[in-house]
């Protein structure tokens, strides 16, 4: 329930900036402020989920964020040795079932459960804005507004929730860590299209990973950790995947990326959709046929091929969607 409210409230949140700008915010947008130092691409890197602090009575955290400076690389911001202001506790971004606690160590900032919906394509993930394949509601430095969202408030959604990965050892986890392939081969991802879902699914071994061979390797320190960075692995989830299924990334392109929800509640996760409403999305979820093994990653148009779990991740396919009370 408190994951929930914590939820609720984050809908809340994106309404009433809504409401203040006539838009809501990219998953991946400016620093508020502005530049405020260099290099100047460091400054779109941040995370919608900064430009909704004043709308959770985060108003002093998010001017600070206006007037800290960058030093060196867009990198080094998210460090809190050199800025403060990452290290402070926000309790809306965190989920009280994932149990790792605010603790955290001193090169990483302040973490977060809750992320923006990006949709049911994969590679939907460049840093590049306004791309014609944009499936999700969010998008990289792109802001939308309720008008774009076709589907229905109701019928997309906004936010859910992702395991971080603890911060020590070799963390092997399917619901937190990510799987990492050099090749598109091995994780069912190529460069302009989803080769194959079932190998992505397939790296799961129970609740853990497949051990990795060759050059292939599983990512288990960063994902999550940096609430303020704007990048899919931080900010954003995919729907290409049911909730609690592997995550996988493709190394010869880091953005081309299945990035899963996850929780530790039991069979499923906790969403909002962009009406605001709060759901329990089951794990079971109808996810699309197994022979679904291609999908464009150029202008995509068009109902999600990954059932009702892809359909409510986009905002303008034109999917025919039951209720997510009658999953």
């Amino acid at each position: 329930m408190s994951c929930q409210n914590k939820l609720k409230q984050l809908g809340i949140a994106v309404h009433n900036y809504h409401d203040s700008v006539l838009a809501y915010p990219a998953f991946r947008c400016m620093k508020p402020g502005g530049e405020n130092g260099t290099p100047p691409a460091a400054a779109t890197w941040f995370s919608g989920r900064v430009a909704l602090l004043p709308f959770l009575e985060m108003a002093p955290i998010f001017e600070q964020h206006k007037t800290t400076v960058f030093s060196g690389s867009w990198w080094s911001y998210w460090n809190p040795v050199q800025t403060s202001v990452l290290a402070v506790p926000i309790p809306a971004f965190y989920c009280p079932s994932d149990g790792v606690g605010f603790a955290k160590p001193t090169e990483h900032s302040t973490p977060a459960n809750y992320r923006f919906c990006a949709g049911d394509n994969p590679l939907d993930n460049s840093t590049t804005p306004n791309r014609p394949n944009a499936r999700g509601p969010f998008s990289p430095m792109t802001y939308y507004d309720f008008s774009a969202v076709t589907d229905g408030l109701s019928n997309t959604l906004m936010f859910t929730e992702r395991c971080l990965p603890p911060l020590v050892g070799g963390d092997i986890k399917v619901k937190s860590a990510v799987y990492m392939s050099a090749t598109s081969a091995n994780v069912g991802l190529g460069s302009d299209l989803v080769t194959d879902r079932s190998v992505c699914l397939g790296k799961a071994l129970g609740d853990e990973y497949k051990p990795v061979t060759g050059s292939d390797s599983i990512w288990g320190q960063e994902c999550g950790w940096f609430y303020a960075s704007g990048t899919l692995w931080n900010s954003a989830f995919t729907t290409h995947l049911p909730p609690n299924a592997p995550s996988c990334w493709l190394n010869a392109n880091p953005y081309t990326m299945a990035m899963t929800a996850s929780s530790y509640h039991p069979g499923g996760v906790n969403a909002v959709l962009m009406d605001g409403a709060v759901k329990f999305v089951q794990e079971g979820i109808d996810n699309g046929p197994s022979s679904v093994t291609g999908f464009p990653g150029g202008v995509v148009a068009g109902a999600s091929p990954f059932g009702i779990w892809g359909a409510y991740g986009t905002r303008d396919g034109s999917e025919s969607v039951p209720s997510l009370d009658r999953q």
